[in-house]
């Protein structure tokens, strides 16, 4: 708890450093204990420790040579945090070749090759991923997918097909939460933005939740949604 706590409040020194205690005392106690190391390792990439986020995957690698859940994560960090681009897609092509081509796998790589100024390798890629991939997929929002691909075929000079990308996108939003935004339409007249906190306010819509149960939660669409923010705007807003 502690450590959700920490990666929801970066700037809290004091959750950080109780964190960082208990962490630090869990892995006295049993030192090879992956899914601690693993808490660790995110705790450090929230607060851009990233050197220090790398040496703890490399411990787990040690420990155990055979866990490929944090090659992704690796990966990214690798290059998206630390320009560190050949190294980062060498990870990322270890995990797919040990694991197969995920669409979160292929969107990483996409996204390290886009930095390396090789367009069309990530678009094949970031098309590839799209495919595949449905609304969430091995944890990563297809909308993300979309974006990086768009931003690749930008760079590419290919705007008219980032045009198209975005286009079809806030089409497939439109259908799949017509309710969503009739609700929200209403509440604008009472509310500012039509939401109690601006920070839930975006274009061109936000959801509008009917229920939730544990955590699941199903919009007025009857679009059912995974939380993998822990409640954010129950337990912050």
């Amino acid at each position: 708890n502690a450590v959700n706590m920490a990666t929801s409040n970066t700037n809290d020194a004091k959750i950080a450093r109780t964190a960082d205690e208990l962490i630090e005392e869990s892995l006295k106690r049993l030192p090879n204990q992956l899914d601690v190391l693993q808490a660790k390792a995110f705790l450090k990439h929230k607060q851009r420790k990233f050197e220090e986020e790398l040496e703890t995957y490399a411990l787990i690698r040690k420990i155990n040579p055979q866990d490929v859940r944090f090659l992704n994560n690796l990966a990214w960090t690798m290059a998206e945090n630390l320009q560190r681009y050949d190294d980062g897609l060498k990870v990322i092509d270890e995990a797919i070749g040990r694991i197969g081509r995920r669409p979160s796998f292929l969107d990483t790589r996409g996204v390290i090759l886009t930095r390396m100024g090789r367009y069309k390798d990530a678009i094949a890629d970031l098309e590839a991923a799209r495919e595949a991939a449905t609304i969430i997929s091995d944890g990563q929002p297809l909308g993300a997918i979309h974006f990086h691909l768009a931003r690749a075929y930008l760079l590419n000079g290919q705007a008219d097909k980032a045009k198209e990308i975005t286009k079809r996108e806030l089409a497939t939003y439109a259908e799949r939460t017509a309710a969503s935004q009739r609700a929200n339409a209403r509440a604008r007249k009472v509310l500012p933005l039509g939401v109690p906190s601006s920070f839930q306010a975006y274009d061109p819509y936000p959801l509008v939740v009917r229920s939730a149960h544990g955590p699941n939660m199903t919009d007025v669409d009857g679009n059912v949604y995974t939380d993998y923010d822990m409640g954010f705007g129950a337990l912050f807003a």
